[in-house]
């Protein structure tokens, strides 16, 4: 058995197939696209901007070493729980290839530093001057509730979907 079709059996998200290939576009109106525009949605508070498209992005190894690293940090600290929360972070759509090739390392994408937020309020001003995508990722903490993450190691996220706005 393969290492897609482990992941694709056992852990990936139930919208994965074979067939899909990395990116593929949702299609407005489906269950998957209607989740996914809500909670973005409701994270771009006060942005003046909409959804125009949304992408799933499948890339099996950054998943495959979240569900690694996941494991790995259950395994080393067993009194501690550990959750998959789902973030957002803003990101100018000319460093789209770098983020998901290098998955957001913040090096290659002109970030500062890596925070993935509850709500996309901290890089509103410099919007209507810039096209802007908003990344869907999922995200390992300790703490569900926590608005802003910095995750220590790229491994403890992946990028689930890509949010063009207008």
């Amino acid at each position: 058995m393969s290492y897609e079709s482990v992941i694709l059996r056992h852990a990936a998200s139930f919208h994965w197939n074979r067939q899909d290939g990395q990116l593929t576009e949702l299609l407005p109106g489906s269950s998957e696209y209607m989740t996914i525009h809500s909670q973005v949605h409701q994270a771009l508070v006060g942005s003046g901007r909409t959804i125009s498209r949304i992408v799933r992005v499948k890339n099996l190894i950054d998943f495959g070493q979240f569900l690694v690293r996941e494991q790995f940090l259950v395994c080393q600290n067993g009194n501690t729980k550990y959750f998959r929360v789902r973030r957002f972070i803003s990101l100018n759509a000319a460093n789209l290839q770098e983020a998901l090739k290098y998955n957001l390392d913040p090096r290659r994408c002109n970030l500062s530093n890596l925070q993935f937020e509850s709500q996309v309020l901290g890089s509103v001003s410099g919007w209507p001057h810039e096209d802007r995508i908003v990344l869907v990722v999922q995200v390992l903490t300790c703490n569900p509730l926590q608005g802003t993450i910095y995750p220590d190691k790229s491994l403890d996220y992946f990028i689930e979907y890509v949010v063009n706005l207008h």
